[in-house]
């Protein structure tokens, strides 16, 4: 299975929440594990984030939630030599899942466009 190409949008200082379907016929995810990072290039050797992804079920089938606290969104940077400039930034990213027993599958990945936060709050 190979993964979906998609493209996201990360707001700095917003939180991010994205839920992914999950379907197969052969595959049981119970006990599966979800990872995913956010790095400025591929070769980066350091992540800028790490979402947090849980797996779930509901009356229409298993999904992960993919989120990004705003916390964590606020931690994430625009380098400094364009950010007096620049409206957004492009990233990438991926969201990995090792199913119980040994197999990995890569479910999404993408780009990641990450808007800068303009608005500060002032502590009192």
């Amino acid at each position: 299975m190979s993964a979906a190409q998609y493209d996201i949008k990360v707001e700095q200082g917003a939180t991010f929440h994205l839920r992914i379907r999950l379907s197969s016929t052969t595959l049981s995810f119970t006990g599966s594990v979800t990872t995913g990072q956010m790095r400025a290039m591929y070769s980066s050797p350091t992540p800028l984030a790490t979402f947090t992804c849980t797996l779930g079920n509901d009356s229409t089938g298993d999904y992960v939630d993919v989120i990004l606290t705003d916390t964590e969104t606020s931690a994430i940077t625009v380098p400094a030599a364009r950010d007096y400039i620049i409206r957004s930034v492009n990233y990438c990213y991926d969201i990995e899942m090792q199913i119980l027993g040994g197999e990995k599958l890569r479910l999404l990945q993408g780009t990641v466009e990450f808007v800068p936060e303009v608005t500060r709050v002032v502590a009192p």
